[in-house]
């Protein structure tokens, strides 16, 4: 967003008669507050460590401004602008005083910094109180302390910002001095000079027709940025856009937030009045202003899923009893959390216990040279239509802590990772991230995996492996995080799985991609009776909502689940036991060798070993142990062997190569439009020696291919 060139007053408030008296407080607050139970003076302290390492800065407890004072603490709330200003002015006194007891760095003869003093900036933290989301925000907010969190999806690069300005009159050369409010505001200079100058015939006269113009080597200046928050996710009304706000943050508050960076800000709610594009005058008439934050302090969210890490003492005790209670129901709390998986949906038991060792994900290791190897899983549900794996999708993304969802054809590589975009006012480049950068900590569901361009499938790679997002465009080179889960969902190739085809033939992945997901399950829409009337139970009982509904919804409350998996993520870190750590190393060297003289789409390589460690550690997370043991490694085995490589060796067998023959010799054998008795055919395939339930395989798959028809009469 461009920058803007007036900013709108607010008019003084009657608290702010005597401001006097707020200086003294603050700087009485600064000097004597001290915490409960402790005996250090608070900010006393801060400031001196501040100091020492010439940080001109401290930052303020808001609830400790109000049990100090809750009078100072209630005014400043309703007025911020002006009261900052009061409380600047005590606490440069206060600092001037630190300074004059112990001189920097111990030498006395060194001169004390003004010009640092007055630049000494107060900024706010505000733990306490529930912060606003950008929706929330109204008229009554404007010039009012608020509180916000979100999303950082822009950040401008760092401007320098007049604090003061030094103008000269190009007629007469007289010079003033401008100060410049915070925020968006431009330099006013002077409409004329006025100033008393004396003429050719010694009289003195009034300047008169000269322009004001920058000294710029005489002012001083400030660093600024620009950012734009956004509503977290999750926190986005259903069929509604997020909203976002630009934020203007200054001098130790630059540079602290990298797009994709969860935040809690507090700051000045205030308003500007933009240029109009056509005419270049301010909208004089309308009366309408554009709102912006004036950023006061940042608090980022470093673990992506803060939101559910914090518990009071009996909450933790609840959810620390969980697994002990499932063992004592003669269960394990993998089980119990995997069957609440979305219960409407029957079926797809291993699909759902693929799906919990995801939420939860194993542990990420910082390795001794400093390379981080991740704990998240991918997952890649590929197969038939109307398999419930669109529902899936949008079930993790409401359980889990954090959740973004998006669809392979509306989604492109910039949307994906991350845009470099170019600023309308100042021409610069600015970073905003996409999908991936904004699912920091959580999983990232794409639907029609398949449908996606083949360059945008490229553009994840490195964010599905190695958690991060390389730009390097424009002449900004940097690297963002994207520690985030993928579970994506595709449909094969002829849009049906089809046993007599290989996976080559119907999986349109190259194995670069297909490496990088843990567990790959083919989903298949298997026609038998006994299961299609158990399905169809079910399907009739969640319509009717009849006295199967209890199965249906599951027997954990679903914000138990989330915070189960909130807990687990940032209180648990296992590790694998030399048991577990056998089994997990036997199985992979023996797939290995299975595979050694095969060609298959989806290879068996360390990825998979690692996707193995990941998925006994998951296991083992749920059950809030320390040590992963040899029956997580087997249950892992279980699970990785019937999804990857179930999907692996899902190729031609003995049955598949027959079916293969027979369809080829069907071709051969009838022209387009001849029609002959399905009794005379299969007589006749017979009597070559193939079998009559092959020859019945090979007609139906050719009729749901379009490639035969059978009539009513059987021909």
């Amino acid at each position: 967003p461009s920058l803007p060139l007036t900013t709108m007053t607010v008019p003084n408030d009657s608290t702010l008669m005597n401001g006097t008296v707020y200086s003294r407080k603050f700087y009485n607050f600064l000097k004597t507050y001290k915490v409960s139970g402790q005996d250090d003076y608070e900010y006393r302290h801060k400031i001196q460590e501040n100091l020492r390492k010439s940080l001109w800065c401290v930052t303020i407890q808001i609830a400790h401004l109000q049990y100090f004072d809750s009078q100072m603490a209630d005014a400043f709330m309703n007025n911020p602008s002006q009261m900052l200003h009061k409380f600047e002015i005590g606490a440069q006194r206060f600092v001037r005083e630190l300074l004059n007891e112990k001189p920097p760095q111990d030498d006395p003869t060194q001169q004390i910094p003004e010009q640092a003093i007055s630049k000494f900036q107060i900024m706010f933290s505000s733990r306490a109180q529930r912060p606003l989301q950008v929706r929330e925000l109204t008229a009554t907010h404007v010039a009012k302390f608020v509180s916000l969190t979100g999303i950082v999806i822009v950040a401008s690069r760092t401007r320098s910002k007049a604090t003061m300005a030094r103008v000269q009159c190009t007629r007469c050369s007289s010079k003033k001095t401008v100060f410049l409010p915070p925020g968006f505001a431009t330099i006013p200079l002077p409409q004329s000079c006025g100033a008393q100058v004396i003429g050719q015939d010694g009289a003195q006269t009034i300047c008169s027709g000269g322009q004001y113009v920058i000294v710029p080597h005489e002012c001083q200046f400030m660093d600024q940025q620009t950012l734009k928050l956004q509503e977290r996710p999750e926190d986005v009304p259903t069929g509604e856009m997020p909203r976002s706000l630009t934020l203007t943050c200054d001098r130790y508050l630059v540079e602290q937030a990298p797009p994709g960076t969860r935040i809690n800000v507090v700051g000045i709610y205030s308003t500007f009045r933009a240029k109009t594009a056509k005419a270049g005058q301010n909208l004089k008439g309308s009366g309408v202003a554009y709102p912006y934050l004036r950023v006061l302090g940042i608090q980022q969210d470093h673990s992506g899923i803060r939101a559910f890490s914090d518990f009071d003492p009996d909450e933790e005790a609840l959810l620390r009893e969980f697994p002990r209670k499932c063992r004592q129901q003669g269960t394990t709390a993998y089980k119990r959390l995997s069957q609440n998986i979305d219960p409407a949906i029957w079926g797809h038991d291993d699909i759902k216990m693929a799906l919990c060792c995801q939420l939860f994900g194993g542990s990420t290791k910082r390795l001794p040279d400093g390379i981080r190897r991740r704990g998240d899983i991918n997952v890649l549900l590929l197969g038939d239509p109307s398999t419930a794996k669109s529902q899936l999708l949008k079930f993790v993304q409401k359980v889990a802590p954090i959740g973004v969802y998006t669809s392979g054809k509306g989604s492109s590589a910039a949307g994906l990772t991350a845009s470099v975009r170019k600023e309308p006012g100042s021409g610069e480049f600015y970073l905003e991230g996409g999908s991936m950068v904004l699912a920091d900590g959580g999983i990232v569901c794409i639907d029609e995996f398949d449908k996606m361009r083949v360059q945008d499938r490229v553009a994840i790679h490195e964010a599905m492996e190695q958690q991060t997002i390389s730009i390097a465009k424009a002449g900004i080179t940097t690297v963002l995080n994207a520690r985030t889960s993928v579970l994506a969902a595709a449909n094969p190739i002829f849009g049906n799985y089809e046993d007599s085809k290989t996976p080559d033939e119907q999986i349109d992945f190259q194995s670069t991609i297909l490496s990088r997901f843990d567990m790959i399950f083919i989903v298949r829409d298997i026609k038998e009776r006994q299961r299609d009337m158990s399905m169809s139970e079910h399907i009739i009982n969640l319509h009717t909502q009849s006295n199967t509904r209890r199965k249906v919804v599951g027997d954990l409350d679903l914000g138990f689940v989330k915070k189960y998996i909130g807990y687990c993520r940032t209180h648990c870190s296992p590790r694998l036991n030399s048991e577990a750590a056998l089994a997990l190393t036997n199985f992979y060297v023996s797939e290995r060798d299975k595979s050694k003289h095969q060609s298959n789409t989806i290879p068996m390589t360390v990825r998979q070993l690692e996707a193995l460690v990941r998925i006994t550690e998951s296991l083992a997370k749920m059950d809030l142990l320390k040590e992963a043991t040899k029956e997580h490694a087997d249950e892992a085995i279980r699970l990785f062997s019937t999804s990857t490589i179930q999907a692996k060796n899902a190729g031609l067998s003995a049955s598949s190569e027959r079916i293969a023959q027979i369809e080829e010799k069907l071709r051969s054998r009838f022209t387009i439009g001849q029609s002959s008795s399905r009794d005379v055919v299969i007589s006749a395939m017979r009597q070559q020696g193939y079998k009559r339930r092959d020859i019945e395989t090979a007609i139906g798959v050719m009729t749901t291919r379009g490639e035969v028809k059978i009539s009513k009469q059987g021909t």
